[in-house]
């Protein structure tokens, strides 16, 4: 037994070889920390995009029911039937509150790629948002084409549908 404690009693640090073994394991570690927190912030952001996209929407959705904005064309003027209205219309004339989001990858604004447009239907109107294709980017994802999308189908936006995996597929399948 004293031979043990001895032994315990003699050992005042960690050799060179545990401790390079403790920062081995500890960088395995955060290497993998990193990489599940880097998919964590990309789902995040991808999710703000689809949620700025359904608020930019609604924002036109009270223009109209405000007062006719999108019918009028985006004036206080009656305007052509089928006349769209640019989200930097809608932005300039104080009914979206940020239409920042809306840049390319360049950084150059394309809020005048996002348009509603109000379509005659049975008994009511509709109101349709298109934005075209790498309007707006989630972190470095460009967004995809979304065109003609009514209340319906942009309450129901997801992150698969605005930024679909771009990977390509082997050819011949």
């Amino acid at each position: 037994m004293n031979k043990l404690l001895l032994l315990v009693k003699d050992e005042e640090g960690m050799t060179l070889v545990e401790l390079l073994a403790v920062i081995v394991i500890l960088s395995i570690v955060a290497g993998i920390g990193g990489v599940a927190i880097a998919g964590v912030i990309q789902r995040s952001r991808e999710d703000g995009r689809v949620a700025d996209v359904q608020m930019l929407y609604e924002a036109a959705t009270l223009a109209e029911a405000s007062d006719s904005f999108i019918s009028k064309g985006g004036s206080g003027t009656g305007a052509t039937p089928g006349t769209k209205v640019t989200a930097k219309t809608l932005y300039d004339s104080g009914y979206a509150t940020s239409v920042a989001f809306l840049k390319n990858k360049a950084g150059a604004d394309t809020s005048d790629k996002a348009s509603f447009l109000l379509v005659g239907t049975t008994g009511a109107n509709k109101l349709q948002l298109s934005i075209e294709k790498d309007s707006f980017l989630a972190g470095s994802k460009p967004n995809a084409e979304m065109k003609d999308m009514d209340a319906g189908k942009v309450k129901v936006l997801t992150r698969a549908t605005v930024f679909p995996d771009t990977k390509s597929e082997p050819e011949g399948s």
